[in-house]
């Protein structure tokens, strides 16, 4: 965890104090991923072991980040190796059956094992923010949802939203998400928490 050491400093005649240890948190943003998800997870992994990912930490993420995230929320349903494996299996799909119009359908049957009613509520029951990043389609505009979630078909929707490449994960530009039309959260890249 992060600690904050209890000490004071000046710096430009403002006293700058200390905030208390525990309080002192640091949340983690994951970029845009596309193939960089093996990479997100690793990162996740060594985080995960140096103990500074906790329930207290706030995570968000935009298209591929926004599934490091869904992991990294909940580590006791899906492990690293688990996540890998999974990434694998989509792209050995992608490379079999083309990616081109079919990545939105195998993304979400891959999801559709992964996500698990298990993996909601440990999501839901996180004490700090998640945020998973997508676009609203026609206004650009950022939206982030998060929990709580009812069930795992909702977390789907919203991971297949932020991963949404037009006219690349399906025929379709968009996605329906929550009522509106949603697609990948690359145009949304994430902000710092």
């Amino acid at each position: 965890p992060l600690i904050v050491r209890p000490l004071q400093y000046r710096c430009n005649n403002i006293m700058i104090l200390p905030v208390p240890a525990q309080t002192a948190t640091i949340g983690f943003s994951y970029s845009v991923a596309g193939l960089l998800f093996p990479f997100q997870a690793g990162v996740t992994n060594k985080l995960q072991e140096d103990n500074h990912l906790l329930p207290s930490t706030p995570l968000n993420g935009a298209s591929g980040g926004s599934l490091a995230v869904a992991c990294a929320a909940s580590p006791t349903v899906i492990s690293t190796e688990e996540a890998l494996a999974s990434s694998l299996r989509i792209a050995n799909r992608c490379t079999k059956e083309g990616a081109i119009f079919n990545l939105e359908r195998i993304l979400r049957e891959e999801l559709s094992v992964m996500c698990t009613q298990e993996m909601v509520n440990e999501i839901n029951a996180r004490p700090s923010r998640v945020d998973f990043l997508w676009t609203s389609a026609p206004s650009l505009q950022r939206r982030s949802s998060g929990p709580p979630f009812d069930c795992p078909d909702d977390l789907i929707d919203i991971l297949s939203a932020s991963c949404h490449i037009p006219l690349y994960s399906s025929v379709n530009p968009v996605t329906s998400v929550q009522g509106e039309w949603g697609l990948d959260g690359f145009l949304s890249a994430p902000s710092a928490l």
